[in-house]
């Protein structure tokens, strides 16, 4: 809570490794982490622990198509499309217009793993759900 209220969408900033200005087009980012943990049996049928083992994380953004093009004009033909990219960080920062704390959280070596182009005869725009792939997350840096 920032000063009576909750962080809102309004106060989210995405950056992309490599450019200079937030990604205005973003329309949804969502991400998070997962951890394995399995039963350590011993007398009786009940497990008596739970080990900690392998961590994943998932990221998925939905931006504007022109935010795709713009990123595909980037790559000025070193590569045939986004999922050849090399492995980028991309910062979320929550960061209240009125004072209050920043919050700044990091996917590290996102990779673009697919994207998917289309419209319908009702949308006004497109919009491109991206699914990331990435090895770690860091959070409150």
């Amino acid at each position: 809570m920032i000063n009576g209220r909750e962080y809102a969408w309004e106060d989210i900033t995405v950056v992309v490794e490599g450019y200079t200005i937030p990604l205005d087009g973003v329309m949804d980012i969502r991400y998070g982490s997962a951890r394995e943990f399995n039963e350590l049996y011993g007398r009786g049928k009940d497990p008596h622990k739970l080990q900690p083992g392998k961590k994943s994380y998932k990221a998925t953004i939905k931006v504007w198509q022109s935010v795709v093009e713009g990123l595909q004009r980037s790559l000025e033909n070193r590569f045939d499309d986004l999922t050849d990219l090399p492995p980028m960080m991309i910062s979320i920062a929550y960061t209240p217009e009125d004072g209050g704390a920043a919050t700044v959280d990091q996917l590290l070596g996102v990779r673009w793993s697919e994207f998917e182009k289309g419209m319908g005869t009702d949308d006004t725009h497109a919009e491109i759900e991206i699914p990331l792939r990435l090895p770690k997350i860091k959070y409150n840096i």
